[in-house]
């Protein structure tokens, strides 16, 4: 089942690649009901990472098709995914991947006007950049970081905090 999964969700991935959004969503929502299941009979960190990716996928379908909830829906699926996975087992690519998801929830939150909840997501995906970042001080870790700080300086320009948003950009 997992094999069947994971090709779908490549099938997938190509359709979203070459714009075909409707057989991307139909190839990550094929994929979600069997890894849905597998997590639901044997909760391995393999079935809940498979699951976690798909949720993200669907998430960036709705966001070119769907509404800011069914975003939000999807990011929040992947999330109650992720969190417990980081704590069973705290791998830089699960870490890597929450953060992703925290950002993507900022981002959502930010795009609503909501900006306390923007700068929670945000702060909790920093937090585990920058423990990343002092893991392994790589290219792309740094480059993480970097995103992180502009976030968190484009959320201080939107709460009209320029001295705030300076601090941020600086760091970059």
């Amino acid at each position: 089942q997992r094999d069947l999964a994971v090709s779908l969700l490549k099938v997938g991935e190509v359709s979203l690649a070459v714009g075909d959004l409707p057989a991307a969503k139909m190839r990550f929502e094929q994929a979600y009901d069997i890894l849905r299941k597998r997590v639901s009979h044997s909760d391995t960190v393999e079935a809940s990472m498979d699951l976690a990716v798909v949720d993200m996928k669907l998430s960036e379908i709705a966001q070119q098709t769907g509404t800011p909830a069914e975003v939000k829906q999807w990011l929040l699926e992947a999330l109650s995914v992720l969190e417990p996975l980081s704590h069973k087992t705290s791998t830089q690519a699960i870490r890597k991947d929450l953060s992703i998801c925290l950002n993507r929830l900022g981002r959502l939150s930010r795009l609503e006007n909501d900006f306390v909840s923007a700068k929670s997501w945000f702060e909790k995906s920093l937090a585990i950049l920058q423990q990343l970042s002092e893991e392994n001080e790589s290219l792309p870790s740094m480059r993480g970081l970097c995103v992180a700080y502009q976030e968190m300086g484009n959320l201080c320009l939107d709460e009209e905090d320029l001295q705030g948003a300076a601090s941020w950009f600086i760091k970059m």
